[in-house]
């Protein structure tokens, strides 16, 4: 009677933890024993985001910024997706002079590498985009500026977690360039004169993201 006991005893642990051990295993590469993150399909990837400036007006706009970024992409393999990416930024004048709106929507290419839950990336962007200045109406009697922009290339990197085989959460950093249409007009006249990509230099964004895969 006991080596009876001992042995559906011995049967039930064993299903349960095959049972247990089927339920971690997704799609995708991943180290035996750990949860399988989905690697292949579609990715959307929503983003809260913090912005700044490279170039000469990076001193007048350190103040409070935030924004908005979306990635819809397409994984046609573990190492490779692809798809559309937007992002929507606000940046404060260090005076609280000026509010500095940017928008950027175009394509953009990643390239992964999966490391058990963890996944870094690399991506480049190519698209449209702009800055629009709107002023402050005690200092300066209120109005906005037109838009200023054209062609955007782009590239950022980050590190993502799987929570679960179709949830992860990340951080990254990406870089913006603008081409302007008038790249030759002056920021400021005088001695000060310079162009827009003097001033703006490169638009920064740290992101905190939170992506469903299917």
């Amino acid at each position: 009677m006991k080596n009876i006991s001992v042995t559906i005893f011995s049967l039930f642990v064993l299903l349960f933890t095959t049972n247990a051990a089927a339920q971690m295993y997704g799609e995708g590469p991943g180290s035996p024993g750990l949860m399988q993150p989905h690697r292949v399909g579609f990715i959307h990837e929503g983003s809260l985001t913090s912005a700044f400036l490279t170039g000469e007006g990076g001193q007048d706009y350190n103040g409070s910024s935030a924004g908005i970024a979306y990635s819809g992409l397409f994984r046609s393999t573990p190492n490779f997706a692809y798809g559309v990416h937007m992002a929507y930024s606000q940046g404060e004048s260090s005076y609280d002079y000026t509010l500095l709106h940017s928008i950027m929507v175009g394509g953009e290419a990643r390239i992964y590498i999966p490391v058990d839950l963890f996944e870094l990336w690399g991506g480049a962007f190519v698209g449209l985009g702009g800055y629009k200045e709107v002023y402050d109406e005690y200092e300066y009697g209120g109005g906005e500026s037109d838009w200023y922009g054209g062609l955007v290339t782009g590239f950022g990197a980050g590190i993502d977690y799987y929570v679960s085989p179709n949830w992860s959460f990340g951080v990254y950093l990406r870089l913006y360039k603008i081409f302007y249409e008038d790249g030759d007009a002056p920021v400021f006249e005088g001695d000060d004169s310079m162009t827009y990509e003097e001033y703006y230099g490169l638009w920064g964004t740290i992101g905190f993201s939170a992506s469903v895969h299917y």
